[in-house]
């Protein structure tokens, strides 16, 4: 096989595992806000599917991870499960820097390290957010929430 080929082959295999990666990390993020009641969600769970589209993602990225900490925050507020920090918001602002920076910045060692540094701290969003999404499931309806006031009166016209 000509190495044309096998560049052609690299690079579709690539594209399959990079967008395979993008699909589950989605997956992740339309699961956690979807774990929050309906009015403490920020951003519709399905918008996160915008995040596949080339180019438009490097700004979409600005705009949707910061709503995802405020629906974890609103959220784990009103299940009495408040903690202290920003709910992922820093890690969901320097990850998109990193990554828009490393193809910016025309030194390649520090290109490199922006890289590593952005995909990083992917992981460790992707991880954050995969954690509150069990931390909303597991204190649903705790503290007094608004949940919690129906479901102990399901008919509160009585």
């Amino acid at each position: 096989m000509e190495l044309a080929g096998v560049m052609i082959i690299a690079v579709i295999l690539g594209l399959i595992i990079g967008y395979g990666i993008l699909i589950l990390f989605c997956l992740t993020l339309k699961n956690t806000i979807q774990a929050a009641d309906l009015h403490n969600q920020v951003v519709e769970p399905n918008r996160v599917w915008l995040l596949l589209i080339p180019f438009f993602n490097i700004i979409y990225m600005f705009i949707v991870y910061p709503k995802i900490s405020e629906t974890i925050k609103n959220q784990l507020e009103e299940n009495g499960a408040a903690e202290s920090g920003d709910y992922g918001l820093t890690l969901g602002r320097v990850y998109p820097i990193a990554y828009i920076a490393q193809y910016v910045i025309p030194v390649p060692a520090i290109s490199g390290l922006l890289s590593l540094g952005g995909f990083v701290c992917f992981i460790i969003f992707w991880v954050k957010m995969g954690s509150y999404k069990n931390k909303m499931i597991a204190t649903k309806g705790q503290n007094g929430g608004i949940r919690s006031a129906v479901n102990n009166n399901p008919d509160l016209l009585d």
